[in-house]
């Protein structure tokens, strides 16, 4: 007796198993996203901080103000801060969206 078809109680068996991890899995990646804005914003706050003790020890003293434009005046540094001032912007109305 040869066997070149699976039986409908093998297809079966394959789904139920199928549903299972299914019904385990979704649960778990459903809150996914959520972490995911959670933890961007935690970069972005970590980012904040490495630019604002950047300006610190360029300039003696902290920003007087948290604006995106010229924080470094005429130097070259001025575009690379608005740059990851504007990526810190993005992600912080990601995440509260």
């Amino acid at each position: 007796m040869s066997r070149g078809a699976f039986s409908l109680i093998e297809l079966v068996v394959v789904v139920v198993i199928l549903g299972v991890i299914g019904a385990i899995a979704v649960p778990r990646m459903s809150g996914m996203a959520s972490r995911a804005k959670v933890q961007g914003a935690a970069g972005a706050v970590q980012a904040a901080q490495s630019v604002i003790e950047e300006y610190r020890a360029i300039h003696g003293s902290p920003p007087a103000s948290l604006g995106v434009s010229n924080f470094y005046g005429k130097s070259g540094l001025g575009t690379r801060m608005r740059l990851r001032a504007r990526r810190i912007s993005r992600l912080w109305l990601q995440v509260r969206m």
